[in-house]
């Protein structure tokens, strides 16, 4: 398989698959990216995100992925749902301009290993679309097992889902 240009949806959720994502950088058709549920590994590149004007759907929950998200997480106009979670990200997580996500209606970026607090221009995001901007979910909620430690705080009606 190499010329995949055309591809408009990839789903590959919930099966054993293993090693790294393909460069995507070419893929500018695609709609949809579902590889939640798998034991894949390496970083989710910047590719992912660039020159993907028609991509609503991106699922990587449950992976193996590690590194820091991309600062052009925010970059797809038509971003409705990115799902992160359940992996090995870490760093802090990027600041979005705030004409980013525009369409964006549930973030998930809970079960990681993320630094820092949640950006303030994510939360004056979700604060202004509240009607599309739906869900955030992180951990930002006291860890009883480490001394109520709160792993990636949350400014108060930011976050509507903390996990541990």
């Amino acid at each position: 398989i190499t010329d995949l240009n055309k591809m408009k949806n990839l789903e590959i959720n919930n099966n054993e698959f293993s090693g790294v994502l393909p460069n995507v950088s070419q893929w500018s058709n695609l709609r949809a990216i579902d590889v939640s549920n798998n034991k894949l590994t390496g970083s989710i590149t910047s590719d992912f995100f660039e020159n993907k004007p028609k991509l609503k759907l991106m699922y990587f929950s449950n992976n193996s992925f590690v590194g820091p998200i991309p600062p052009n997480y925010y970059s797809p106009p038509k971003l409705i749902d990115l799902y992160l979670d359940g992996n090995s990200l870490t760093g802090q997580i990027p600041s979005p301009p705030l004409d980013g996500f525009a369409s964006l209606d549930e973030l998930l970026l809970q079960n990681n290993d993320f630094t820092g607090v949640i950006p303030a221009d994510l939360c004056s995001i979700r604060k202004n679309n509240n009607i599309t901007f739906v869900n955030l979910f992180v951990d930002c909620a006291p860890d009883p097992n480490n001394n109520n430690v709160i792993q990636t705080p949350c400014p108060d009606g930011c976050c509507n889902m903390c996990f541990i």
